[in-house]
């Protein structure tokens, strides 16, 4: 792991990729088709990898956002996402939505992956909601080389069924499922079919990644054989100031901001490559205050002794830390 320190660079450069393609989906969805900017060709990608796409937010501040990538980069030589307008959007996805456009030049991190299937599975089960769905399209791909057993059950709002469907391409052996609106789907009758040696594979909002988890857990499920994303706004909470015991400074990280983002923004350099609290990259000392852990990296021992969280997604549980940095 590494120290965090301020003096650590990113570990990869940005690219130049130019916007060769905006499909709109649906009246919240939209699919980018992103081109080297130079004709360079791309480096392949590993199911479940994603890119970081820098975006201004209007403000002057730069984020950087993650999008799951939908099919192999080397396929057409591109990457393609797929992007989800939110109203309380800071910045990403209102960009992507309203202002860019064909030929636009965009700036990204190249393809990470710290949710890749498990090799070794006897039968893959994905199961997801809304935009959750965009890891398993490039998993489908993938499963469709290797032979891989596998379905597929997203979850959806009514008016979004057609989209899903579309992207999902439901084949003839009805190994993808589309349950649109409540109630439509039956997890528990899907988790007790599968057989030993299945891993279950969970993307979309907290509160639904939760449901699933619960619920394979009371059915018996091991840990070993649960994975999933995160995505979306699960850095949000209440304001608190982080004080930077070395560098003798203090910053305010804001209810919408992660810590990492407020140390971006203050001009610091902190190592990170996911950005969803799964890599653990972005680890950062703390030497007094309470932590609200929300990754899915520290161990109890760690998140016991309270000395390191990621900065990435994990706040303060009061309204002060005091970091190693």
């Amino acid at each position: 792991m590494t120290s965090g320190r301020s003096t650590t660079r990113m570990p990869v450069p940005p690219i130049a990729v130019r916007i060769a393609v905006i499909e709109a989906l649906s009246a919240t969805l939209r699919r980018f088709a992103l081109e080297p900017a130079d004709g360079a060709v791309l480096a392949p990608a590993a199911p479940g990898a994603h890119i970081l796409v820098a975006l201004d937010d209007g403000g002057g501040t730069v984020r950087r956002n993650a999008y799951s990538l939908i099919e192999p980069p080397d396929r057409l030589n591109r990457y393609e996402i797929i992007v989800r307008h939110a109203e309380a959007s800071r910045g990403g996805s209102a960009y992507l939505h309203k202002r860019a456009g064909v030929g636009d030049i965009l700036r990204v991190l190249p393809p990470q992956s710290a949710f890749p299937p498990v090799a070794s599975a006897r039968q893959h089960v994905m199961v997801s909601a809304g935009i959750g769905i965009t890891p398993f399209l490039f998993y489908r791909r993938a499963f469709e080389t290797t032979g891989g057993s596998w379905e597929l059950h997203q979850c959806c709002r009514p008016d979004e069924a057609t989209a899903f469907a579309g992207l999902a391409d439901l084949d003839t052996e009805q190994r993808v499922h589309i349950h649109a609106g409540r109630g439509a789907f039956d997890l528990d009758a899907v988790l007790c079919r599968q057989p030993l040696g299945t891993h279950l594979y969970c993307c979309g909002p907290a509160g639904f990644m939760a449901a699933v988890r619960d619920r394979a857990t009371a059915l018996g499920w091991p840990p070993s054989r649960l994975h999933e994303e995160r995505f979306g706004d699960t850095t949000a909470g209440t304001p608190f100031t982080a004080w930077l015991g070395r560098s003798r400074r203090e910053i305010t990280v804001g209810a919408h901001e992660s810590l990492l983002e407020a140390l971006e923004t203050a001009g610091l350099e902190v190592p990170f490559l996911c950005r969803g609290g799964v890599c653990g990259a972005c680890r950062v000392g703390v030497t007094e205050g309470g932590i609200d852990h929300r990754d899915r990296v520290l161990t109890e021992g760690e998140r016991t002794a309270g000395d390191t969280l990621l900065a990435c997604i994990s706040r303060a549980a009061g309204s002060r830390l005091v970091l190693d940095l």
